[in-house]
């Protein structure tokens, strides 16, 4: 459902909010269905196994550690190198942990690297100034800190005023909390469109405060939902 609407929402995005953002959420959305499964190549005992996908591959390896100590190979890739040194096998590996009695995902081992990649809300409300905004953001964290992402918002809780697109690229990083969360930390630069139109930019920080959900999937502290997206290749 929350795609639905999030699409419609970018549908109806102008060209000139299209233009700034440096991930299309439109892209993005459509690659859940449409990007290739993952292919990984490991090496046992001198010999290339695979192509394996995500499930595959942590189902082979079994533990983060041994995991992260195996030498892969994935197209693209000029020569092997070890899984932790690979960007976009950091997620996989971080997210090879055992669930609890209660069914519920343990705490990722290294939430930084759990949180590498594209990640989408479901649209959520806001409140600020005594107005309740309805939200989709949309964040790629980099493995070097930095991230660039893009954020929808409406003047309207019903969903049905002027859309507004944040177009933001800054630093993040992540730091422990209570109780298995970890907490999410952004300092960034924004410019806002609306109808086609450049209106403010600014600076602006902000936290995030999350709990592992699943693999692909966390939940902040206020109940909004984020899901991992696969990226186009």
């Amino acid at each position: 459902m929350f795609r639905l609407i999030a699409l419609l929402l970018i549908l109806g995005l102008p060209a000139a909010a299209q233009d700034l953002q440096p991930i299309s959420p439109r892209q993005a959305l459509t690659t859940l269905d449409q990007a290739p499964p993952v292919q990984i190549y490991v090496s046992v005992d001198g010999q290339s196994v695979g192509p394996m996908d995500a499930e595959a591959f942590k189902k082979h390896l079994g533990t983060p550690e041994a995991a992260a100590n195996t030498y892969v190979w994935m197209p693209g890739m000029k020569d092997w190198a070890l899984a932790s040194t690979v960007a976009a096998l950091q997620p996989i590996i971080a997210a090879m942990t055992q669930t609890g009695e209660d069914g519920k995902m343990a705490p990722p081992a290294d939430p930084s690297a759990f949180m590498l990649g594209v990640w989408i809300s479901e649209p959520f409300f806001w409140t600020s100034n005594d107005i309740k905004w309805s939200v989709i953001t949309q964040m790629k964290l980099l493995p070097d800190g930095r991230f660039e992402g893009a954020t929808l918002y409406r003047k309207d809780a019903k969903r049905e005023g002027p859309i507004t697109v944040s177009h933001e690229k800054g630093t993040w990083k992540v730091t422990a909390a209570d109780a298995g969360k970890f907490t999410l930390s952004r300092s960034m630069t924004y410019t806002d469109v609306e109808d086609g139109v450049v209106g403010s930019s600014g600076q602006f920080e902000d936290s995030l405060t999350f709990e592992a959900t699943g693999p692909n999937d966390a939940l902040t502290d206020f109940g909004a939902r984020f899901v991992r997206i696969p990226e186009s290749q």
